[in-house]
C-alpha cells in the first residue's frame, strides 16, 4: 500500500501565514462550517476513514487561513475541555476576531442546513466533508510539487529527486481517494457558489 500521509511533505511546507482574510466561503471555511455544524459526529467519522485511507487526521495545517486555523483550535479546545456550556457559546467567549469569524462559519453553515434539508444527512455530510479535505490536501501538494520542480531545474540533488518521487506517489494516493467520493463533487461545487453568493 502506498506510504501513510503523515509528516513527510507538510515538513517541507512553510509554516501557513496568510493573514485573516475578508469574510468569504471559500473551501476551507465550507469544511470548517460543515464540521461545526454537526462535529460531534463527523470528527471521529473522519479521523478513523482517514486512518483507513492511511492518511493522517484532520489538523491544524489543514487550515492555511489564520482565521480558519483559531476556529478549529477553539474547537479542539471545546472538545478537550468538554465544558457544560454549548460550543456556540463557548467560541463567542474566544478573541472577538476569532468569535466574529465562527458566528459567520456558523451562519453559513445554518444556511446550508435550511436550504438543503435532505442533503443534511449523515451520510451526505460525510461525503462532503472527506471530499473537501481530500481536495483542500491535493491542491496543497500540487503547489509543493510545483515549487518543489521549479527548485529541481536548478539544483537536481539525488535527494531532492528522490523527495519528489515521494511526493507524485502520494499525490497518486489523494487522487484515488478522492475518486472514491467523487460522484458528489459537482453538487458540492454548485451549492456552495450559491450559498456564497
Amino acid at each position: 500500500p502506498p506510504p501513510p500521509l503523515a509528516e513527510t511533505w507538510e515538513q517541507g511546507i512553510p509554516e501557513p501565514s496568510s493573514p485573516p482574510r475578508a469574510m468569504t466561503i471559500g473551501p476551507e471555511e465550507h469544511l470548517l462550517a460543515v464540521i461545526l455544524l454537526d462535529y460531534p459526529q463527523l470528527l471521529p467519522w473522519l479521523d478513523e476513514e482517514l486512518t483507513q485511507l492511511e492518511m493522517i487526521p484532520l489538523y491544524e495545517e489543514d487550515f492555511t487561513n489564520a482565521l480558519n486555523r483559531a476556529v478549529f483550535e477553539a474547537l479542539q479546545d471545546y472538545l478537550i475541555e468538554d465544558p457544560p456550556d454549548p460550543l456556540i457559546d463557548f467560541l463567542m467567549e474566544t478573541d472577538t476576531l476569532i468569535a466574529d469569524h465562527a458566528q459567520f462559519l456558523l451562519d453559513y453553515a445554518h444556511r446550508f442546513q435550511k436550504e438543503k434539508p435532505k442533503y443534511i444527512k449523515e451520510r451526505h455530510l460525510r461525503r462532503d466533508v472527506i471530499t473537501s479535505l481530500l481536495r483542500l490536501r491535493l491542491e496543497r501538494l500540487k503547489k509543493y510539487v510545483e515549487h518543489l520542480e521549479i527548485t529541481l531545474k536548478d539544483d537536481p540533488a539525488p535527494e531532492a529527486l528522490a523527495h519528489l518521487t515521494q511526493l507524485l506517489n502520494e499525490r497518486k494516493h489523494l487522487e484515488r481517494a478522492l475518486l472514491r467520493y467523487s460522484h458528489t463533487a459537482r453538487w458540492l461545487r454548485h451549492s456552495q457558489a450559491h450559498l456564497a453568493s
